[in-house]
């Protein structure tokens, strides 16, 4: 969880750069946990990969919501 939020520029913060314009948005602390259980899931399952899997699992996670973020924006 400490390298989804405490980091500089840590993976949280960037995908809500990326997705959030002129708008506050805030990733709750159950919403961390769980992003960091899963990736422990995946590499206990598959390769352990670390940290790295948070990536993996940040992405998927908001694939669909970072696809539709531009049709959203060109139509505003």
């Amino acid at each position: 969880m400490r390298i989804l939020t405490d980091t500089d520029a840590s993976l949280t913060e960037q995908y809500t750069a990326l997705l959030v314009r002129r708008r506050d948005a805030d990733v709750h602390a159950g919403g961390v946990r769980r992003i960091a259980e899963v990736a422990f899931q995946v590499n206990e399952k598959t390769e352990n990969i670390g940290a790295r899997r948070l990536h993996t699992v940040m992405e998927r996670l908001l694939e669909t919501i970072s696809f539709e973020a531009a049709d959203k924006a060109a139509r505003r």
